[in-house]
């Protein structure tokens, strides 16, 4: 795992022969799973797409395979929008300063912004745990 984290994402992936993973899906998944939380934030959407595309077709087999494969780009996906919605809140404080070329209107429709990113990142990760677990959602 040290050594994959340190490795470009797709380094990581392709270092991982097919039939591999095909054979090995459980073992596969949980590396997969560990590796994808060790990520930085950003830069686990990129690697929930492979992931996924790996569930839907090597490790179709899995129980729930496709329902992973979901939970697995909507947890991503939730990390990746708080991020922006972190990012966002910083542009209040760079408006105060005289170098600035935007005001309060930009801030406050990026604030409005942020909330939103923040509630669909909400719904995003309880969804994603509920397909995780094998809950029925709707």
């Amino acid at each position: 795992m040290a050594i994959a984290i340190r490795r470009p994402i797709g380094g990581v992936l392709s270092a991982l022969d097919e039939a591999f993973v095909d054979a090995h899906a459980e073992a596969s998944e949980r590396f997969f799973l560990a590796w994808l939380d060790a990520l930085p934030r950003t830069d686990r959407i990129g690697a929930a797409r492979d992931i996924a595309d790996h569930y839907i077709l090597g490790m179709a087999w899995l129980p729930r395979a496709y329902d992973k494969a979901v939970a697995v780009e909507l947890r991503s996906l939730a990390d990746a929008l708080r991020v922006v919605a972190e990012t966002q809140a910083g542009y209040r404080e760079l408006s105060e300063s005289p170098d600035a070329g935007f005001g309060l209107p930009l801030v406050e429709r990026y604030e409005r912004v942020a909330e939103q990113l923040r509630e669909i990142a909400a719904l995003a990760s309880v969804d994603a745990e509920r397909l995780m677990r094998g809950d029925p959602t709707d």
